[in-house]
């Protein structure tokens, strides 16, 4: 693809080529990057199926992988599986041109926090938050203790920030009341 920049009126580019990306606001974008990540997530599954990766549901379905928007999760038994689930992964997002980071990767595991666990992927060490810290998921906050005050008080500081920052209009005394 090729884009030509106008700045103002009478200032145009050179064509300028694209290799990697959409214009801003391109409407097709979102359901290429869609059809894209289904696709590599197709061969990711199969792939998962043959090495036996995943957890078994009760139900005797298997799960091994959950998107939703640009997030994924993979779900294993244990470190080990989910080490080569993750580089199998990272591996497949890499041959299209996309990348997560090790850095911005995180996992968690109903183990205890002093269990000598590790995820080491690309020579890193991937994060793991404490088993009661919690991580938000879709705006809520799960985590693998079963401590719901976490969620709690994450939705009340929530509420409280939103409150302080509109204090101008709530506590306003000349506001009309009704």
């Amino acid at each position: 693809m090729k884009s030509v920049f106008k700045p103002d009126s009478q200032t145009t580019s050179k064509e300028v080529e694209r290799t990697r990306s959409f214009p801003q606001g391109d409407p097709a974008a979102t359901m290429i990057f869609h059809l894209l990540l289904d696709t590599i997530a197709e061969t990711f599954i199969k792939t998962a199926i043959q090495k036996g990766w995943g957890k078994k549901l009760q139900d005797g379905s298997w799960v091994n992988l959950i998107m939703f928007a640009d997030n994924y999760w993979l779900v294993a038994t244990s470190a080990q599986m989910l080490t080569l689930m993750t580089r199998e992964w990272l591996s497949l997002l890499e041959r299209v041109g996309w990348e997560t980071p090790v850095e911005e990767l995180s996992w968690c595991t109903t183990a205890d926090d002093d269990s000598n666990l590790r995820i080491i992927v690309n020579d890193k060490l991937a994060r793991r938050p404490k088993r009661g810290a919690g991580f938000k998921v879709l705006g809520t906050m799960v985590t693998f203790d079963n401590n719901f005050d976490v969620e709690i008080e994450n939705r009340l500081a929530r509420a409280s920030a939103t409150f302080s920052a509109n204090w101008d209009l709530l506590g306003c005394a000349s506001a009309p009341c009704s």
